[in-house]
């Protein structure tokens, strides 16, 4: 029986924790590259969500957009990407779609006609069903973006109201049938589960009725109540109800997990599940091994580019006046040590369930037991990993301690450190 420890709860969205200045000279020398676009404005801020986000207002959408499309073109000036090619793309928020048809089709007209975005590209999208209609739908596949990803959360009227949805249940079923109506045929549902007072089986009936639309691919996700987020300060005030306990969460995952894969979907990220042939691209691109370089371009958004990984300044107005004044908007990062690169792999890797240990030794001239072979023996003696030769895997245990299972790879000098800028509480207008 594996012993009783603390579940931790800060997952890894990128390694080592940025705390260092960064000068944006320091970042900019034929490559393929991803790029994610950051929208952070919504119609109305989700009080759970810990993103760089700000509530819509026209005057700041207008500037938002001119200082983007100034940092798209600063950066295809450059000859690390004059000859580049890019072949996942991504825009994430906030809600791209948010934005009006027309605001979305002169981002990515700019995007294609300064960056060589390949034919072949998978681009996605961020939606929420309130913010999209069949025209809209339709419109985004013709500007080449062929992948949707819904915000759905949940279909359970309560609970959408518990975080702060803006969408109703009927909404959310009919933006999945707009969508199909528009042409999409890769189409992402995004659940969220352990939302505060829900039992396991009503988080599988939100996984049923996801099931009841058969998209492509289904992220069932945890809700993590993050510093600076309005549902952790209603929490605390004791105005909604706890999430369950761990072993709540626990059950809720292994439930979801063994009936999506009944379902047919594959499960190639520990809470992304997918048709065959319907990974996300962008998700393989940013983590899985051997990671690939990737650009992102808008306020907050986070590169790993030429050995460097960095942060571009969160605050809206700082963004803007860089990229007026004809500077990168580079905020904080660093150049990677090959010890950092290492770690990296096994930090971001282990989400994608397991990882291939002759890939690491191609990439880094060493084999992956003689730079952690302490930290592999205790994984495997915890349980939460096996070793079949070529592969480390996680165990079905280590897929409920994944967080666990990536932080055992931190340097000890990187271990309690913030990997990102913490949520700015935002006020509803």
């Amino acid at each position: 029986m594996t012993p009783q420890v603390e579940k931790e709860t800060q997952d890894t969205f990128w390694y080592p924790p940025l705390q260092e200045k960064l000068p944006p000279e320091a970042v900019w020398g034929k490559r393929e590259l991803g790029f994610y676009i950051h929208i952070p404005f919504c119609k109305t801020v989700c009080k759970y969500c810990p993103f760089n986000k700000y509530p819509w207002v026209q005057r700041n959408i207008d500037g938002y957009l001119e200082a983007l499309k100034g940092e798209i073109r600063l950066a295809a000036r450059q000859p690390s990407i004059q000859d580049a090619v890019f072949m996942a793309g991504y825009l994430g928020g906030g809600t791209p779609t948010a934005l009006e048809t027309s605001q979305i089709k002169d981002v990515m007209d700019w995007c294609r006609d300064w960056l060589n975005i390949s034919p072949k590209a998978e681009i996605s999208i961020e939606a929420n069903p309130e913010t999209v209609d069949v025209e809209k739908l339709a419109a985004v596949l013709e500007m080449g973006i062929n992948r949707l990803s819904l915000g759905i959360q949940t279909f359970n009227p309560g609970f959408l109201r518990t975080i702060g949805r803006r969408h109703r249940e009927d909404q959310a079923l009919a933006a999945v049938d707009m969508a199909r109506a528009a042409g999409h045929r890769n189409v992402n549902i995004d659940l969220l589960y352990y939302l505060p007072g829900q039992r396991p089986e009503e988080a599988m009936q939100d996984l049923e009725a996801a099931l009841r639309l058969r998209p492509e691919h289904i992220t069932a996700y945890p809700l993590i109540l993050s510093e600076g987020t309005r549902l952790l300060e209603e929490r605390r005030a004791g105005k909604i109800p706890p999430q369950g306990d761990r072993r709540c969460e626990d059950a809720m995952f292994r439930s979801l997990e063994e009936r999506l894969k009944t379902a047919g979907y594959n499960q190639y990220l520990v809470w992304d599940f997918a048709l065959p042939g319907n990974e996300c691209l962008h998700h393989r691109w940013c983590l899985e091994p051997p990671h690939r370089e990737y650009i992102g371009f808008g306020a907050g958004a986070y590169s790993h580019f030429r050995g460097f990984s960095y942060l571009n300044i969160h605050d809206l107005e700082d963004y803007r006046q860089a990229l007026l004044g004809g500077c990168f908007p580079v905020s904080i990062g660093k150049r990677l040590t090959v010890e950092e690169e290492m770690r990296r792999y096994m930090v971001l890797g282990v989400y994608f369930v397991r990882l291939n240990k002759n890939v690491f030794e191609e990439r880094f001239g060493v084999g992956m037991e003689a730079v952690f072979a302490g930290t592999l023996e205790r994984l495997e003696a915890a349980g939460w990993i096996v070793d079949d030769g070529d592969w480390i895997r996680l165990t079905a245990e280590g897929r409920l301690y994944v967080a666990n299972v990536s932080n055992s790879f931190y340097s000890a000098g990187d271990r309690g450190k913030p990997h990102s800028i913490p949520a700015v509480l935002q006020k509803e207008t």
